[in-house]
């Protein structure tokens, strides 16, 4: 997120610039490093302007602003096109590294990914290395490393492992350079694997997990801020050039309200959320009302809603059951739909909603058959961990058999089902489309209805207290 959460309490790019600038007036060397996820997901990103999708366009504007100067791929960053990357990767006044991530081209060959700068193509380097000097001259140089680990992998990328090109790429820099660190986009558990492999790598600076975390494994500490910016970590190194030792010192600072948000940056995102204040207002017309309050986060994060049932996502799924115009039996919806990563906690508004769901989507009404109810029940515990996986309200799997409210399922019963329209059209579930074979009859939502926009029946379900 470019802009401030929680009422503008925590969190912003500007207030990142903010901490940047205060530490340049340290007078000493410093790098911003961010280690990936930046380009998506993001409601903002969903968007057109000038009837392209925005596809990451906002982030790059704001951290040109907010003064980032090297990155990693994330795996999101893959969610993109490889068109849409290309141009992000253009734009970004910044470095991108990666020891790990190739380009697949359609030759069958695999190449580094680049920048095209003033005509040519400027490769992204598998390592970087940033020379300073202190204050009487004494010149020093610190490698970095880039990772990413492979998760739901597309046609134009290509993954090395993680570990192997790690250690390639440290054992090349370590001849040039009085120190090398990693900046890497992996789980908790492989950090702490990569960090035993390189004993002599006293500082991995993470990402992929979205809660601030900072271990020590070996003779390494692994150090992550919190997702959206809320917070980021300094670390100061005072390393002897003789000697080779570098002490560390890792602070993690809140970007809250005592953190003064940057103008420049500022500017940049208030321009951004201007296009975005217009969009929504299309659909509903106050995107910063109150809609809801919860002490308990509302799970949204992607590994946890594509692999058990969330409390956001039964909110979904209980919405719909409300929004439809005919009782029903139950509900599902494809938890890939939920696209917000993350956790509300505290102020929930209405943005927050289209954060969570931002291509919205008809709710239709279904009658179909037991065999086929069971069979996309059975489709979705399959694909624990994707897209496919389902939300759902008024099912449950007891004793090896499905179960709708407290019968198990008859596959020569009728059954009458609310679900998206994403999944009628055959997507992620190819076998559910809208067939007279399968979908015996069918409720279509009328202008006006909650049941139009799933996000419409969701912020009205949370108004009325989430019950």
């Amino acid at each position: 997120e470019i802009a401030p959460l929680e009422g503008g309490k925590t969190g912003g790019l500007a207030r990142v610039a903010t901490l940047r600038k205060d530490l340049q007036q340290e007078g000493k060397p410093n790098l911003a490093l961010l280690a990936g996820d930046f380009l998506s997901p993001s409601l903002i990103g969903t968007l057109k302007k000038d009837g392209s999708r925005i596809a990451g366009a906002h982030m790059v504007d704001c951290m040109n602003a907010a003064g980032i100067d090297l990155v990693t791929f994330g795996n999101h960053e893959f969610d993109l096109s490889m068109a849409s990357l290309q141009k992000r990767i253009d734009e970004s006044n910044f470095e991108w590294i990666s020891s790990n991530v190739l380009q697949n081209y359609e030759d069958g060959l695999k190449h580094r990914f680049y920048k095209m700068q003033d005509g040519q193509k400027n490769y992204v380097k598998d390592t970087y290395i940033w020379e300073i000097a202190d204050k009487d001259g004494t010149l020093a140089k610190i490698g970095f490393f880039g990772v990413t680990l492979s998760t739901f992998p597309v046609d134009y990328v290509h993954y090395e492992d993680p570990f192997l090109e790690a250690r390639k790429a440290y054992e090349h820099l370590q001849s040039q350079c009085n120190l090398v660190l990693g900046v890497t986009h992996l789980a908790r558990e492989q950090d702490s694997l990569l960090a035993l492999e390189l004993p002599n790598v006293p500082l991995l600076m993470g990402g992929h997990d979205h809660e601030n975390m900072k271990f020590k494994t070996g003779n390494c500490i692994v150090a992550k801020a919190d997702a959206n910016a809320k917070t980021a970590y300094i670390h100061r190194i005072r390393l002897n050039t003789s000697t080779g030792k570098a002490d560390l010192q890792s602070d993690l600072i809140a970007l809250n309200e005592s953190v003064g948000l940057d103008p420049l940056t500022s500017e940049r995102v208030a321009k951004w959320y201007k296009i975005l204040d217009e969009t929504i207002k299309q659909v509903y017309p106050n995107p910063n009302e109150l809609i809801y309050r919860t002490a308990i986060p509302l799970e949204g994060r992607e590994y946890k809603v594509r692999s058990e049932q969330t409390n956001l996502g039964q909110m979904v799924v209980k919405s719909m059951r409300k929004s439809v115009s005919v009782p029903v039996q139950g509900s599902f919806f494809n938890s890939g739909g939920i696209r917000i990563d993350d956790q509300l906690v505290g102020d929930v508004t209405s943005q927050d909603i289209f954060r969570v769901l931002p291509y919205g989507g008809e709710i239709f009404v279904v009658d179909i058959k037991g065999d086929l109810l069971q069979r996309v029940l059975e489709y979705s515990e399959a694909n624990r961990g994707s897209g496919a996986y389902l939300q759902r309200d008024g099912f449950s799997f007891k004793d090896g058999k499905w179960y709708v409210g407290e019968r198990v399922i008859d596959k020569n019963e009728t059954y009458t089902i609310a679900l998206n329209d994403f999944l009628l059209k055959g997507f992620d579930i190819p076998f559910l489309i809208d067939d007279p074979k399968l979908i015996l009859k069918k409720i279509v939502p009328e202008k006006g209805s909650l049941a139009k926009d799933v996000r419409l029946g969701l912020i009205d379900y949370l108004k009325k207290g989430g019950e």
